[in-house]
């Protein structure tokens, strides 16, 4: 059986290529996935446990088994062993319910990332799940030692784990993902963005378009993107290599203000992936905004950096 990687707010896990991404909702600190198939599914929840309010595995199960007691009684459902197991070096505590289809819930706290996680397997036969079973807990990490890795419906990229998902789309013909990393102090305000997002079908889509990126950017995809970054213009500053595929590189920039003073960096590249039949753009910026009295900067070397590091992690097919 074929696994697929999936990378999702600090989680990283296999799962087989015949389960379709059903769902997802929430953020890093509190959320839920769930992937499905004809004979079985697979769920993910997650809740940040505060020092002051941290419960203990256990504490957690029994509250989770109260609240779905009555739904387990109408379900004519038993519960029929508990124990306790690992998990990605953390203890962990199982459950098995029999009803008209098999679940197994495992719960464990994550100390790093300081998030309760539950596991929630239904299934059909055990005896032709538990291979898969086995495969997505052993492959199961919830939280990076750097990087976090982003992976789902066929791409891949890494960024650092400073960077939080604050909005995302996955509609049919186009999926969003922007991810930010902002920083506040009494003078200063500092935000990084990562915009990443990918068009299907785009041989159908952007038929005169398509395989001439400049002309996508320019005609298609810039008019849209200024929306978002207001008063942007980009100009091409050369070439890179993203898996594979050479793009182009387009570079902005923009200052703002009089008391309070804001300026702006942009990169961004776009290629299109035949493979997938998708068209890719990235878009890299930093945004730093200071009192006119205070020197401060961006630092456009290390924007490169982060900007070269980010790109270099693409997968697109």
């Amino acid at each position: 059986m074929k696994y697929s990687i999936i990378g999702w707010n600090g989680f990283l896990f296999k799962i087989p290529e015949e389960a379709h991404f059903a769902t997802e909702s929430g953020d890093f600190k509190n959320g839920y996935m769930r992937f499905e198939s004809e004979d079985y599914f697979f769920g993910i929840k997650w809740e940040e446990m505060h020092p002051k309010k941290k419960r203990s595995v256990d504490e957690v199960a029994s509250a989770f088994l109260k609240k779905v007691e009555k739904k387990l009684k109408k379900r004519k459902a038993s519960i029929q062993a508990k124990k306790k197991i690992r998990i990605s070096e953390h203890n962990a505590l199982s459950l098995s319910v029999k009803s008209e289809m098999n679940e197994c819930i495992y719960f464990m706290f994550c100390e790093k990332s300081q998030r309760m996680i539950i596991l929630n397997f239904g299934f059909k036969d055990l005896l032709n799940f538990k291979e898969i079973m086995k495969e997505v807990l052993l492959s199961f990490r919830c939280h990076s030692e750097e990087l976090n890795q982003w992976s789902i419906l066929g791409f891949s990229f890494s960024a650092p784990q400073s960077f939080l998902l604050v909005e995302r789309s996955m509609m049919v013909g186009r999926t969003t993902l922007l991810l930010r990393e902002q920083k506040i102090t009494p003078l200063t305000e500092s935000r990084k963005e990562i915009l990443f997002e990918y068009f299907s079908t785009a041989n159908v889509r952007f038929e005169k378009e398509y395989r001439d990126m400049e002309r996508w950017t320019k005609k298609v995809y810039f008019k849209d993107l200024k929306k978002r970054y207001k008063k942007i213009k980009f100009k091409e500053v050369g070439e890179e290599e993203v898996n594979g595929h050479h793009v182009k590189v387009n570079a902005g920039s923009r200052i703002s203000g009089i008391l309070t003073k804001s300026s702006s960096i942009y990169k961004n590249v776009s290629w299109y992936c035949e493979e997938q039949n998708r068209i890719y753009s990235v878009t890299i910026s930093e945004q730093l905004s200071t009192p006119f009295f205070k020197k401060k900067v961006i630092d456009r070397e290390k924007f490169e950096e982060l900007a070269r590091q980010i790109t270099s992690s693409i997968k697109c097919h």
